[in-house]
């Protein structure tokens, strides 16, 4: 009988040390990347060449972002080479957006969505510019900040997560034809 109970005890005491073991693994809150680290990438549709009243489309790009809820992401840009266009989307898929000027050549994007989304290689917005007149540069660089990026957790009644830190400023050097 005392074998028995020693034998029970023993029992029960492993099922507490794994039931205690897996609950602190359960409380881990990481958001894991999709395939890498977390990207921010800038691109344009004419990149060279580009002359007195061009317009020109940047898109950015997200990689490997898991369950984006919103995010804010400033582009700087040389107000004396380039003019943000009048007409710009405010919708990609289910992606929506709001531009608003953040200062003297940086124009705030924020995007949210109304239910979460994988960004494993994807456009996530366009801006389109204008080079002005009489510019006499022969490059113009843009930087695009993530300044706040959520993302949902992955348990169900969990904050969201500002992951902004994990990814790097994206810069992109658009060439200037004298003409």
């Amino acid at each position: 009988m005392i074998r028995s109970k020693k034998a029970i005890s023993l029992i029960l005491l492993c099922a507490l040390v794994c039931a205690v073991g897996l609950c602190a693994a359960c409380a881990k809150k990481e958001t894991p990347a999709a395939t890498g680290d977390r990207e921010l990438l800038l691109e344009a549709d004419a990149a060279n060449a580009l002359q007195a009243g061009d317009e020109v489309t940047v898109t950015v790009r997200l990689k490997n972002v898991l369950r984006l809820e919103s995010t804010d992401i400033d582009l700087q840009f040389d107000p004396a080479v380039l003019t943000v266009s009048d007409e710009q989307d405010d919708k990609n898929g289910d992606i929506y957006f709001n531009f608003a000027p953040a200062g003297d050549g940086v124009l705030r994007c924020a995007a949210f969505v109304l239910e979460n989304i994988d960004m494993e290689d994807s456009e996530l917005l366009t801006v389109r510019f204008t080079v002005n007149e009489g510019v006499d540069a022969a490059e113009t660089a843009l930087t695009a900040s993530v300044v706040d990026l959520r993302v949902s957790a992955q348990e169900e009644g969990q904050p969201s997560q500002d992951v902004a830190e994990e990814l790097s400023a994206a810069e992109l050097t658009l060439t200037l034809e004298q003409g």
